[in-house]
């Protein structure tokens, strides 16, 4: 199989986020989050015969990430509100693809105009929140990036064990907290925040 380079595969990129913005606009089928991720493989797969490569699942269902293509990864996401927000997925990356060596996220939106951007998927991680186990927040806006206030790339942390990327995270909200504020690690499947406040230090101000 040919190589691609980084240029090549974001040229891919940027031609697939046209042609799936359009189909999004033009056809409410494409609507719901399994929909658009066989939409997008296809239109990888297109975009990307020309250059002797072949987008296909990951190796296995529900791995992450959705998509590769030679040695890239391609995250799905879908939304049908009108923000570029999502939950992401674990931090531990529990069933990861290692044959994949650059990961990038394909993110659709469906509420209000219907369009669909890509991102490197170290630049649109903000946050860290709990999901069953804490998780990645994405934001393809990227006015917060999680990976330059940890000064640490995203290649570098993906190859740690899991309490190496606990430790990292929680030293990151540690030094960051009010003094009221606790690390609050859930078990329930909400998704929260993984810093809140003490009940009791809430305003007590009640609406009238």
């Amino acid at each position: 199989m040919t190589e691609i380079t980084i240029q090549q595969f974001e040229a891919i990129l940027e031609r697939a986020v046209i042609i799936l913005t359009e189909k999004l606009r033009n056809n409410d089928d494409y609507h719901d989050p399994e929909a658009f991720e066989k939409l997008v493989e296809e239109v990888l797969r297109d975009e990307s015969r020309n250059l002797k490569a072949t987008a296909e699942p990951t190796f296995k269902p529900n791995a992450f990430p959705d998509i590769k293509v030679g040695n890239f990864g391609v995250e799905v996401k879908y939304t049908g509100r009108d923000k570029w927000t999502s939950p992401g997925n674990s931090i531990f990356e529990g069933v990861g693809d290692r044959d994949v060596d650059k990961i990038y996220v394909i993110f659709g939106k469906t509420g209000g105009t219907s369009e669909v951007r890509w991102s490197r998927y170290e630049d649109c991680i903000s946050d860290v929140r709990v999901v069953r186990a804490p998780s990645f927040a994405i934001d393809m806006e990227g006015s917060s990036k999680l990976f330059d206030k940890i000064a640490m790339h995203y290649a570098i942390f993906r190859e740690l064990d899991k309490k190496e990327k606990l430790d990292i995270i929680i030293e990151h909200y540690r030094n960051h907290m009010e003094p009221e504020d606790h690390l609050w690690w859930m078990k329930e499947t909400q998704t929260l925040p993984i810093q809140v406040k003490l009940y009791s230090k809430l305003n007590q101000t009640h609406p009238t």
